[in-house]
């Protein structure tokens, strides 16, 4: 497979989410509960909706002393076919199903930092990453499903292949750490499509978790080497003929 990842391109893709999040920390005079409301003015012309998300029930202590909550997100701001949720610690962009295509998410993640980094509430970026979560259309029987993708496994006599199987894995290439899970018989229906798709669940998550100093200084050359981590172990994983279903272009 081509590494020139410019020249790759699906017809149509499997694409349920794309994420772009940043964690950090804040300057000690700046408390990351105001962040949102500081941030939202330079953003509300694309993303004009504004909602409260439910962890604001929760008190403040109880979401700074649970590691699974100290960066969630407590304000989602709702554009068009994009939305960026914004807490304490984390800024994330998404986009979900349509995708927009990563020439147009690029510059929409790029335009929220830029604006986060003017903020002034940033101490230090504590990592980055870029999540893209597949529902790769397939027959019924996992056997069907698995032949989608590059994959062996067995557990003693049992074929992996033909059982209802869960695989997380964390790959570590070039300094950055790729997260990647594989779920066989998986369903999603996505409201704004009015799809219900079922399949293989795919879902990679590459994080820089040593982000360099100048990050917000020079996001952009940074972004494409996640993305280019990214789209190597979506396209190494996923078989030609899958690719070909997709339409599939290599320029």
């Amino acid at each position: 497979m081509t590494n020139d990842l410019k020249k790759q391109s699906l017809e149509h893709d499997p694409i349920v989410e794309a994420l772009f999040e940043i964690r950090f920390s804040c300057k000690g005079n700046r408390p990351g509960n105001l962040l949102a409301g500081v941030l939202y003015p330079a953003i509300r012309d694309k993303f004009p909706e504004s909602q409260l998300l439910d962890i604001n029930n929760l008190p403040i202590e109880v979401r700074e002393t649970d590691p699974n909550l100290r960066y969630a997100a407590t304000q989602r701001f709702v554009g068009d076919n994009a939305q960026v949720n914004i807490g304490p610690r984390s800024v994330t962009v998404v986009s979900p199903r349509p995708y927009m295509n990563w020439e147009k998410f690029k510059p929409t993640i790029l335009d929220c930092l830029k604006h986060l980094n003017n903020t002034g509430f940033i101490d230090k970026v504590e990592r980055y990453s870029l999540r893209y979560v597949n529902l790769i259309a397939a027959g019924p029987t996992t056997k069907e499903q698995f032949s989608k993708i590059h994959f062996n496994g067995s557990l003693g006599t049992f074929d992996l292949t033909e059982e209802a199987t869960q695989i997380r894995t964390d790959i570590r290439n070039n300094g950055l750490l790729n997260k990647v899970s594989i779920s066989s018989n998986a369903s999603v229906d996505i409201q704004s499509t009015q799809e219900a798709l079922s399949g293989l669940l795919l879902d990679i998550d590459t994080i820089e978790v040593s982000p360099p100093e100048d990050f917000l200084d020079r996001p952009e050359q940074h972004i494409e080497i996640i993305h280019e981590a990214e789209t190597n172990i979506f396209f190494g994983t996923v078989t030609k003929e899958t690719l070909a279903e997709y339409g599939y272009t290599d320029e």
